[in-house]
């Protein structure tokens, strides 16, 4: 079962800085901040548009 962070602090009624440590800790690996960085489509052709 996957759950948040946050739903852990929620039943545990503990910090969000003290559940990340402990799973840290446990060897829990994280998923990488930020999301996707890969350019996408839209913002490469983002450039000038000629009149129609």
């Amino acid at each position: 079962m996957v759950k948040s962070i946050r739903g852990l602090m929620e039943e545990s009624g503990r910090s969000y800085g003290y559940i990340h440590r402990r799973l840290d800790a446990a060897g829990v690996t994280f998923r990488p901040r930020g999301g996707d960085m890969r350019p996408s489509r839209r913002s490469a052709n983002s450039g000038p548009q000629a009149p129609c």
